[in-house]
């Protein structure tokens, strides 16, 4: 399995010339001595990183125009109390799947409060 894994990830990512950039998600911090051996120029950046901190949800100004354009807009305070719940490197984050939900359910039904989804 380690020479079948180490062999597609050094054709894929490595030999590839079609491929720009790779982001593998759900990895551990890639060491020198793994199945990565023979693929090298890796950058880690974990949800601490300030540089993709954004990348992890909707930020504030998403989700603002989110609720403008879905006439929501007078239920940021509601969204914010229920859904801004992550920071990432000093970013506020929001829930995407309970903003999306809250603003689905909103627009059939004004009076729709705020709900873990």
């Amino acid at each position: 399995m380690h020479a079948l894994i180490r062999s597609m990830f050094s054709l894929a990512l490595k030999s590839n010339n079609s491929l720009e950039f790779a982001i593998l998600t759900g990895c551990l911090r890639v060491s020198k001595e793994s199945i990565f051996t023979d693929v090298n120029n890796f950058i880690p950046f974990g949800i601490s990183h300030p540089r993709y901190a954004g990348c992890f949800g909707f930020t504030e100004s998403e989700t603002s125009v989110l609720l403008t354009q879905s006439g929501l807009s007078h239920r940021l305070d509601d969204v914010r109390e229920w859904y801004d719940g992550y920071n990432f490197a000093g970013t506020q984050i929001y829930c995407p799947w309970d903003v999306v939900m809250f603003c689905d359910n909103a627009k059939d039904n004004p009076r729709t409060q705020p709900q873990p989804y």
